[in-house]
């Protein structure tokens, strides 16, 4: 089992820093010659916390570039019983499995998704790709933000895919990014 991620093969990220490394990940575990499934998460429900919560529990807001790049957020509860089920049964076995949210939104959507379940409106403040990589040069590789942003920006207009993957798999319908943030409601409280 490989907890990989969709820029090993879309089209403008494979053959960049991000997508070649989990590629890379991908060759070693199948040229070891067991049998493997790879796992495909989409956008995860997490990316909320380590990208915004410090923000919204400090100023009540959100600043970030590309805030209508479509997502469909992927519960990590959802992640982690495909893995188990596919660990511990040998049916549904596949060389890969795609795993997506039960609904595409933009990113301003999914602020708003922590603005509702915290009783209050979180604006988003649209910042620019300079401003991003000033704010962001400490945190991550200037090389792996340029993918993501490039990725991000040629998103706009677009719909993420949602498949029932985790509902085949799980036999219940994949869990909406609300109920991540319900669980975790305490970290995007205000200080």
């Amino acid at each position: 089992m490989v907890l990989s991620s969709p820029a090993a093969y879309e089209a403008g990220e494979f053959d960049r820093p991000i997508g070649m490394v989990h590629r890379a990940v991908e060759r070693a575990v199948a040229n070891f010659g067991l049998d493997h499934t790879m796992l495909y998460p989409s956008w995860l429900a997490t990316n909320t916390q380590r990208d915004w919560a410090d923000q919204i529990r400090t100023t009540r807001r959100v600043a970030m570039v590309f805030g209508d790049a479509p997502v469909a957020p992927i519960h990590a509860d959802d992640i982690a019983e495909v893995a188990a089920d596919l660990l511990t049964r040998n049916t549904r076995r596949a060389r890969i499995q795609i795993l997506i949210g039960p609904r595409s939104l933009r990113l301003r959507g999914a602020v708003a998704t922590i603005g509702d379940m915290l009783g209050v409106e979180l604006p988003v403040d649209d910042l620019t790709r300079d401003q991003v990589f000033e704010r962001e040069q400490a945190r991550m590789p200037r090389p792996i933000l340029e993918t993501l942003l490039d990725v991000a920006a040629a998103s706009i207009g677009q719909t993420d895919p949602v498949t029932n993957t985790v509902e085949r798999i799980t036999g219940h319908p994949a869990r909406p990014l609300r109920s991540w943030i319900e669980a975790h409601r305490t970290d995007f409280q205000h200080v």
